[in-house]
């Protein structure tokens, strides 16, 4: 379905060359705004690193898990033998974080 120049069935990706330079640009905003929504993104992340930073100061727990992730990475990357290893190592440590984050929540 095409209205003035702007493909509505593909979204708004694909505009037209009959386009108008003002449909063109309606188009450009709407990806920005739709896609790469930057504020949203750095709002979020600001919220989740606020969320992280009471829960490591509320959470007696969660400070220890964080001390025993600082003191096992080495031992991770000594152990593995490949990146695969080091890395399934790193992600059980961060998964026993990950876990007592959402025991916390609940």
């Amino acid at each position: 379905m095409t209205t003035g120049g702007l493909d509505v069935s593909k979204g708004a990706r694909h505009v037209s060359r009959t386009a108008s330079l003002s449909q063109r640009r309606e188009t450009v905003l709407l990806m920005i705004n739709g896609v790469f929504n930057i504020v949203r993104l750095l709002r979020a992340t600001k919220y989740a690193l606020k969320g992280l930073r009471d829960a490591f100061r509320g959470q007696v727990s969660i400070r220890q898990e964080a001390l025993i992730i600082l003191v096992m990475s080495p031992v991770a990357l000594w152990l593995g033998e490949n990146g695969v290893e080091r890395a399934l190592l790193i992600g059980a440590l961060l998964l026993i974080l990950l876990t007592e984050l959402l025991n916390a929540a609940i």
